[in-house]
């Protein structure tokens, strides 16, 4: 196959890493889910659209970049802003299935990589979004931005990267 091949090869079959898409599912009810993943019981939240952020390829994990990852939150957020979205929950985007695959793209670059250096990644994408909005005169729609960890040790990254991006920029509306 040559470059362009594959090239061709990859269009199809991915979104480009560091990208989102916004999906209309209707008013579907969440569930209340504990860090374990069992079902809690049922919420009062109702859910209009998912975004499927893409930071890399999905079967495999390649291109993943840190820039993919904090371009896929940026991303989202303005898909988000553009549809009218008051309130998003962001999941800890290539926290489980492109962790290890980041993790080890960063070891090849001899730059050491953990769950508190990834939240900052995400959170990153949140300060990213903002600047764009701002530098591009976008008014600024979403009142709340929910980062959802799959455990403890993403939460409490989540926090710490939270509470240092507060301390730069004038920005309420985050939480774990």
């Amino acid at each position: 196959m040559n470059y362009a091949e594959v090239d061709k090869s990859i269009e199809e079959k991915i979104m480009p890493a560091g990208s989102a898409t916004l999906l209309y599912i209707g008013d579907v009810s969440l569930k209340n889910v504990n860090f374990n993943g069992d079902i809690k019981s049922d919420s009062d939240v109702k859910v209009k659209y998912m975004i499927q952020a893409s930071p890399a390829m999905a079967e495999s994990g390649e291109l993943i970049s840190v820039d993919s990852i904090s371009n896929s939150v940026m991303n989202s957020l303005i898909l988000s802003t553009l549809n009218d979205v008051k309130s998003i929950i962001i999941p800890f985007i290539g926290g489980k299935i492109f962790y290890g695959k980041l993790l080890e793209h960063q070891k090849n670059l001899g730059i050491e990589h953990d769950k508190l250096s990834h939240a900052k990644l995400l959170i990153k994408g949140v300060e990213d979004y903002f600047n764009y909005i701002r530098a591009n005169n976008i008014p600024h729609k979403i009142m709340e931005i929910i980062f959802c960890p799959y455990g403890y040790e993403e939460k409490e990254g989540l926090q710490k990267a939270i509470d240092d991006v507060k301390s730069r920029m004038s920005i309420n509306i985050i939480k774990v």
